[in-house]
């Protein structure tokens, strides 16, 4: 029987269903039971940290930040792992895609998102709905910090992922976050790789390490984890390659801390 020590878990499709933008009232006191257990909790998202910090308001000083699709690693509000993408190349993705009418496009640095929006819905969406911290520029080139990810924003990401990977997957990673959009990171910068640093960094195998996803940037953190975790309304190819499928992340919490799945936590 595994004894799990570490849970890394996505939020949007995952802990955020249908679009929420709120957890669900009993999410953080059931992540509260399983620190008090002994389990370290990591928060694994495209989203920033800010966004995260307020989503996780009464643990969020307990536990930890994969952010940023994994290009930020964020512990105790200090940052302990960044991977940053090359500035020319962040640009001309930035620029190309800004140039086409179907796409928004949002370029993160460390905490804050930057963008040139085309319509004030974009700037709305961002600002009021999904509540990042965010500025306004008037050229991309004006982000007056390191780049760790360019995302696209738009209901054709979902088709054009094949094009974008194709055209720049050799050069960075490119995966499908959240519902309408694409993101681009350095190469090799992803939840995966982040959740390896933090699993090395605690002394922890894979075997202790578990993940729970739904999304194409969720496949690289549940090939890591000893128990990969998928959603039943996720990605049909990530639950395949899952050990276990879950309806509800809520509902599975509960049945780790009362011993229901054959699965333990620390006493």
């Amino acid at each position: 029987m595994k004894t799990i020590k570490l849970i890394a878990c996505d939020l949007d499709g995952t802990l955020l269903q249908n679009g929420a933008q709120e957890l669900n009232k009993d999410t953080c006191e059931l992540i509260a039971r399983m620190l008090d257990r002994g389990v370290r909790f990591y928060a694994a998202s495209g989203r920033q940290y800010p966004n995260l910090c307020d989503l996780f308001a009464p643990v969020k000083d307990r536990i930890g930040y994969i952010c940023e699709n994994g290009t930020v690693v964020i512990e105790k509000d200090i940052c302990i792992r960044k991977n940053v993408l090359e500035r020319s190349q962040a640009l001309k993705i930035a620029e190309e895609a800004n140039a086409l009418t179907e796409y928004e496009v949002l370029v993160s640095g460390e905490r804050t998102g930057y963008i040139c929006p085309k319509s004030e819905a974009f700037y709305h969406h961002l600002k009021y709905v999904v509540k990042d911290r965010l500025e306004v520029v008037n050229d991309f080139a004006d982000v007056p910090e390191d780049i760790v990810k360019v995302s696209l924003y738009g209901d054709r990401t979902m088709v054009d992922d094949v094009f974008w990977k194709e055209k720049y997957g050799k050069e960075m990673s490119v995966s499908r976050g959240a519902w309408c959009w694409l993101d681009f990171a350095a190469k090799g910068a992803d939840k995966g790789s982040a959740l390896r640093f933090v699993s090395e960094k605690l002394s922890l195998s894979p075997e202790e390490v578990m993940a729970i996803g739904d999304g194409d940037n969720d496949f690289d953190m549940l090939r890591f984890a000893g128990c990969g975790v998928a959603m039943e309304n996720g990605e049909k190819e990530l639950q395949e390659i899952a050990d276990l499928r879950i309806k509800k992340a809520e509902d599975f919490f509960c049945s780790l801390l009362e011993g229901r799945e054959d699965l333990t936590l620390p006493k």
